[in-house]
């Protein structure tokens, strides 16, 4: 059988309960034919060059704290498009996430940055995964996945 060395998407890999911190994630396989059809068929997530901000690091997770306690992350947002881009709105889908933005609405002009802080703030023991969603002046939302564990 041919090895064959490619790229699987972060979405893939994180149905398959691998994690890591990069989009992608090179992976080696010995497939045949047939599954090299297969990968054809696989959704590639939209890549950043279509979304107006460029959010570093584009996923959060946070190490395994304490119940009550409090674990931070900062990230940036840049303006990756060649107009000014407007931010109104940082929205977590879990209660658990909360995030400490700059005063909204932001303007960022072509290649400005801000950061945010997100905090995890369990209540109780938990696997806790969410997402954080920036709303802006472009039409499409962008999205930064979010990841703690509580005990």
């Amino acid at each position: 059988m041919p090895r064959l060395i490619h790229t699987v998407p972060i979405a893939l890999l994180l149905t398959t309960g691998t994690a890591c911190m990069s989009m992608s994630q090179p992976v080696v396989d010995t497939i045949g034919a047939a599954s090299i059809k297969a990968l054809d068929k696989i959704p590639t997530p939209a890549g950043p060059s279509d979304a107006p901000l460029q959010i570093d690091p584009p996923i959060i997770t946070f190490a395994t704290i304490r119940v009550n306690a409090t674990g931070t992350r900062t990230i940036s947002i840049t303006n990756v498009t060649a107009k000014p881009v407007v931010i109104s709105s940082f929205t977590s889908s879990h209660r658990s996430f909360v995030v400490d933005a700059p005063e909204l609405p932001a303007t960022l002009v072509p290649g400005a940055k801000i950061e945010a802080t997100v905090r995890f703030s369990p209540k109780a023991s938990c696997r806790c995964d969410g997402s954080l969603t920036i709303t802006t002046s472009e039409p499409r939302k962008v999205v930064v996945s979010l990841a703690g564990r509580a005990n």
